[in-house]
């Protein structure tokens, strides 16, 4: 049997004055937030509810800052980086 293909969604900061940040799936806005700890809050939440899944946190440098799959038992090994 395949495995199924994980779901990424990425948090991501695009600036602008209300809403700067904003979840994506792909390069599909799937909603904007005020706050990065609120935007993070919700991608997670999808991604509970869409195993395989994994979130990607990029902070306004573009840069990952920290990374959740699920379930979590499919989540790679770690490496040293």
């Amino acid at each position: 049997m395949a495995k199924a293909k994980r779901t990424i969604y990425y948090v991501a900061y695009k600036g602008g004055f209300k809403l700067p940040w904003v979840i994506l799936l792909a390069s599909t806005v799937l909603d904007t937030f005020k706050t990065q700890a609120e935007a993070v809050a919700e991608a997670r939440r999808l991604a509970k509810e869409h195993e395989p899944s994994q979130v990607k946190i990029k902070g306004k440098s573009g840069q990952i800052q920290r990374e959740w799959t699920y379930p979590r038992k499919s989540d790679p090994r770690e490496t040293k980086g």
